[in-house]
C-alpha cells in the first residue's frame, strides 16, 4: 500500500496526528506495516509505504525538485526465503485446542507496554508462532506413501469423471432426468422433511384447518408475543403513541387497532344508491350486452339495489331499480348494446 495519506506516523513529532494510532491498528490488523518513518515532507511522514511480507525490505528516501514532497525507492528481496524442497515429505498437525489455553493463560502486560504499535503486532505475531510451533507434531512421509496418496487421489478423481459422464450419455434426450443428473452432480438435491402441521393430524378435514389456523393466527401470535416482551396491554401501548404521524420514529410506522369508531365510519360513508367500494360512483343505470338480439336478455328484466340491512333481515324496502339503456357513454365514446359505435359517428359533427 503506497500513497500520501497525509497522516503522521513518526513518534517523536510534536504535534502527533490523532488519526495515526487508529490509522497504524487498523493496518496492523491486517498485517500491513510501514516499511519506514522517516520524513516525507519537511519534518512529517506523511507519505506511507505499507507492507505485508516477510522478505527483507530496503528504503531509499531521497529530495526532489519537481515536488516537495520527496521521493520513495523501496527494495524487497526476493530471494529472502528461497528454500531447497525436501525429498521427503511432511504431514503437520496443529493442536489448536492447547493454543487456545496457552492464550487464556497469556498475561497481554507487556504488549500494552509499547508505546509503538508497531513493535506491539511483531511481539504478539512472535508470541503467536512460538505457540503454533509448540503445537504443531510433525510426521515424515515416505515417498512411496506419498507416491501411493497422490495415486488413489488422481484414480477416484478420473473414475469420477467417467461416472458422471456416463450418467449423462445414459439421460441424453430425456430432460427430466438430465436435470436429475446436473442436480446429483452439483449437490444441488435438498432434503425437504414433511411439515408438521399435516402430519398432526390423519384426518385431511382436519389438517387442513390446522394449515389454516397457524397461518391465519401469525399477526396475532406476533402481536401477542410484543406485548408480552413489553409486559403490557394493547391499550396500554396504544396509549404511549399519542399522534401516529409524529410521534414515530423514522422509518417506522403504527398501526391503530380496529376500533368501534373506525368500524362506524366505514359503514356510514357507504352510499345508498351505489355498490359497496371505495369509488363513489353511483349505479342507477345498466346496459346488457350481446352481439345479436336473440342473445340479449328480456326487456322485462328489472335489477334492484338492496342493501345489507334487508338482506340479513329479509326485509323487503323500496329498494331503487337500475334503468335499461341502450347507450353508454365510455371515455366519450358512446357504445350501444351490441358493442357498435355506429351511434357516436351518428352523434359527431364534422
Amino acid at each position: 500500500m503506497v500513497g500520501d495519506y497525509n497522516i503522521y506516523i513518526r513518534n517523536d513529532e510534536k504535534d502527533p496526528d490523532p488519526l495515526a494510532t487508529d490509522y497504524l491498528d487498523l493496518t496492523g490488523h491486517y498485517g500491513f506495516i510501514p516499511s519506514h518513518k522517516l520524513p516525507t515532507r519537511g519534518l512529517r511522514c506523511l507519505d506511507h509505504v505499507m507492507i505485508n511480507s516477510k522478505k527483507s525490505t530496503q528504503i531509499l528516501i531521497y529530495d526532489s525538485d519537481i515536488t516537495d514532497h520527496r521521493t520513495i525507492i523501496l527494495g524487497i528481496d526476493r530471494l529472502a526465503h528461497t528454500t531447497n524442497i525436501p525429498n521427503n515429505r511432511t504431514s503437520s498437525k496443529i493442536n489448536y485446542q492447547g493454543i487456545v489455553c496457552d492464550l487464556e493463560n497469556f498475561n497481554p502486560t507487556n504488549l500494552y507496554a509499547h508505546t509503538d504499535i508497531t513493535n506491539a503486532v511483531q511481539d504478539f505475531t512472535n508470541i503467536i508462532t512460538e505457540l503454533i510451533t509448540k503445537h504443531t507434531t510433525t510426521k515424515l512421509m515416505k515417498n512411496r506413501e506419498v507416491l501411493l496418496k497422490n495415486t488413489c487421489i488422481n484414480l477416484i478423481h478420473d473414475l469420477k469423471i467417467k461416472y458422471e459422464v456416463n450418467l449423462l450419455k445414459a439421460a441424453h434426450g430425456d430432460s427430466k432426468q438430465t436435470w436429475k443428473c446436473i442436480k446429483s452432480i452439483c449437490n444441488l438435491n435438498k432434503k425437504t422433511n414433511k411439515n408438521s402441521l399435516i402430519n398432526e393430524s390423519d384426518n385431511g378435514s382436519d389438517a387442513v384447518n390446522n394449515v389454516n389456523r397457524y397461518f391465519t393466527s401469525v399477526g396475532k401470535d406476533l402481536a401477542d408475543n410484543i406485548l408480552s416482551s413489553l409486559s403490557m396491554t394493547q391499550k396500554e401501548l396504544v396509549s404511549l403513541v399519542s399522534s401516529p404521524l409524529t410521534s414515530t420514529p423514522v422509518n417506522s410506522f403504527f398501526i391503530s387497532p380496529t376500533d368501534t369508531y373506525e368500524i362506524t365510519k366505514i359503514i356510514t360513508s357507504l352510499k345508498a344508491a351505489s355498490a359497496p367500494g371505495w369509488d363513489k360512483i353511483k349505479k342507477n343505470k345498466y346496459i346488457p350486452f350481446s352481439i345479436t338480439k336473440s342473445t340479449s336478455p328480456e326487456s322485462s328484466l328489472q335489477i334492484q339495489l338492496h342493501n345489507g340491512h334487508s338482506l340479513l333481515n329479509n326485509i323487503k324496502f323500496n329498494c331503487p331499480t337500475l334503468d335499461k339503456v341502450d347507450t353508454i357513454k365510455y371515455l366519450g365514446v358512446l357504445i350501444d348494446e351490441h358493442l357498435s359505435w355506429t351511434k357516436t359517428n351518428c352523434s359527431s359533427s364534422f
